[in-house]
């Protein structure tokens, strides 16, 4: 590839690996998450085996196990400012009916939309403040519930050193200029 996909400068990218870090690096939500498959001691293996950094539905599984899937959506350029554009970004969280009970007496879905919640509500770790903007509890079949948390953000867009053109439109005629 001749990109750096090391030094990749697209936010949704880099936001992704901010809250993949996050949700991994959150002992409780490990513990919520309750694979006992997996060693809470190596948080990283809870990667695309429990956490997903894109939205799925978990499919057919003889193993009872939960699921936060997340993905980010431009959802327009904010109407008051054209360089500013509204970001959502949306947390599934998927638990087996079997594994629905937690010891703290609050149900698994419930408790994993509360810590996720507690981590992104209002946080600025992003770059731009996240708020709550929806939180809709659901079910995916007869054996599985789940919770979709939707939070806000509004964020410079993506522009090329304040220009609003790609940043390969002119390559070939820079060169020839100079």
């Amino acid at each position: 590839m001749i990109r750096d996909i090391n030094n990749i400068d697209d936010s949704i990218i880099k936001a992704k690996r901010i809250i993949k870090e996050k949700l991994y690096s959150d002992q409780d939500i490990i513990e919520v998450l309750n694979n006992p498959k997996l060693n809470p001691d190596e948080p990283d293996t809870y990667l695309d085996e429990n956490i997903f950094d894109y939205i799925r539905v978990p499919g057919t599984t003889t193993d009872t196990k939960n699921f936060i899937c997340f993905d980010i959506k431009q959802q327009s350029m904010n109407v008051k400012n054209q360089h500013m554009r509204d970001m959502l970004f949306i947390f599934n969280v998927w638990v087996n009916e079997d594994n629905m009970k937690t010891p703290y007496g609050i149900s698994r879905h419930d408790l994993l939309g509360y810590l996720i919640r507690d981590i992104f509500n209002y946080s600025n770790i992003l770059g731009a403040q996240l708020v709550e903007i929806a939180d809709v509890p659901g079910i995916m079949d007869a054996y599985s519930s789940s919770r979709t948390i939707t939070f806000k953000a509004i964020q410079p867009a993506s522009l090329n050193e304040a220009v609003k053109t790609n940043k390969y439109e002119f390559e070939n005629f820079h060169r020839r200029i100079l």
